[in-house]
């Protein structure tokens, strides 16, 4: 056997190669039966080892409160104007300094007469003349001395000097700048002995009595409104005031898709300033909401804005609507009457999950 070993060693290599094959080929299949087998024990383990989250939830029932809408606002004059010269001339006096309250006619700034007097004199006295010459003209007419065409020049020789007369008075009337309405005098463009020509900015009168406070509501609440709405309107400096709605937009903002209104405050004092930031909240209908803290609110797959609750083992979401918002919380509304809302957990769990409900004492809320 050693010899016929000797002659053929690869015969015996061959040997060896084909049992290690067969030992690590048998290890192999072992291990697949184990793995089998301890597979469908694994499975079954975790089957019975499956965890319910656990949430916590509060219940809620709806009570009927004022469904308010609160704006960003800004308050405006009702009337501003800007007064331009009309005529020529130089600055010679200031009547007012800007800060002042006018009245309607309040002569505020004169403008130099220059030699407007003279002329307004040669004017009348042109006028006279050329009355005297027409009604010649017209004797002499039904006398059958003087033809149509003669008489008719000198009407029109009479009509222009009038004309003329009119824009000279008119000119005369420019030199003195007046308050178109009552108000304050807000700014001043020229001073004294500065050169005037028509168009040249002179001074800004601004109305604000009543105030006028301008707002943006959106495209489902501008349907819910109406003029005449009483609106409440607190300042920035923490002073509030209320009004009433004057001016609804019929055409929304191309950009924001918003609507403008205007409310008005009565402001017989002056006390209320233009161009300050200001909130504006106006009550509509009333509507079943629940009081809940922000931390609550949850979104779904969509994006949409709401709460998730459990019914009957499962988290079941609602989407919202925010009725009216308060310094602690906010009232929403797509609920029903009463649920259970998850307060601990939510960020957790899904829509449709199965879920371990750990109920909380219920709380109860008043509108303020």
């Amino acid at each position: 056997m050693k010899g016929f070993i000797a002659q053929r060693p690869w015969l015996f290599s061959l040997l060896i190669i084909l049992l290690l094959v067969l030992w690590i080929a048998s290890a192999q299949f072992g291990q697949v039966g184990k793995t089998v087998d301890g597979g469908e024990k694994d499975a079954v383990k975790n089957k019975s080892e499956t965890i319910v989250p656990k949430v916590r939830i509060r219940e809620m029932q709806a009570q009927n409160i004022d469904r308010v809408i609160t704006l960003f606002a800004r308050t405006e004059p009702d009337r501003l104007v800007t007064i331009k010269a009309e005529t020529i001339g130089r600055v010679i006096q200031l009547k007012a300094r800007h800060g002042d309250r006018v009245q309607a006619g309040d002569e505020i700034l004169q403008i130099d007469m220059q030699d407007r007097q003279q002329q307004l004199k040669s004017g009348k006295l042109i006028v006279k003349q050329r009355q005297l010459e027409y009604e010649g003209a017209r004797s002499l007419s039904t006398k059958g001395f003087q033809n149509q065409v003669q008489l008719a020049q000198a009407e029109a020789q009479l009509q222009e000097a009038r004309a003329a007369l009119s824009r000279l008075q008119l000119d005369i009337d420019n030199t003195k700048i007046l308050a178109p309405f009552d108000g304050v005098f807000s700014e001043k463009y020229v001073d004294v002995g500065e050169y005037l020509a028509p168009g040249d900015p002179v001074i800004r009168i601004v109305d604000l009595d009543p105030l006028v406070i301008r707002a943006d509501v959106t495209q489902e609440d501008i349907a819910a409104l109406k003029k005449g709405q009483i609106a409440l309107v607190k300042f920035i400096d923490g002073s509030s005031s209320q009004g009433s709605i004057r001016y609804l937009s019929s055409v929304a903002d191309p950009e924001t898709n918003t609507f403008r209104i205007e409310v008005e405050i009565p402001n017989s004092d002056y006390q209320l300033l233009a161009g300050k930031s200001a909130e504006m909240t106006i009550a509509l209908e009333k509507s079943n909401a629940i009081f809940i803290s922000p931390s609550m609110l949850s979104l779904n797959d969509k994006g949409e804005i709401g709460l998730k609750s459990v019914i009957d083992g499962n988290v079941v979401f609602s989407r919202i609507n925010i009725v009216k918002t308060e310094a602690d919380g906010i009232w929403v509304s797509g609920v029903g009457e009463a649920t259970n809302v998850i307060t601990v957990g939510q960020g957790f769990v899904r829509d449709g999950d199965a879920v371990e409900a750990i109920a909380e004492p219920a709380i109860k809320a008043e509108p303020s």
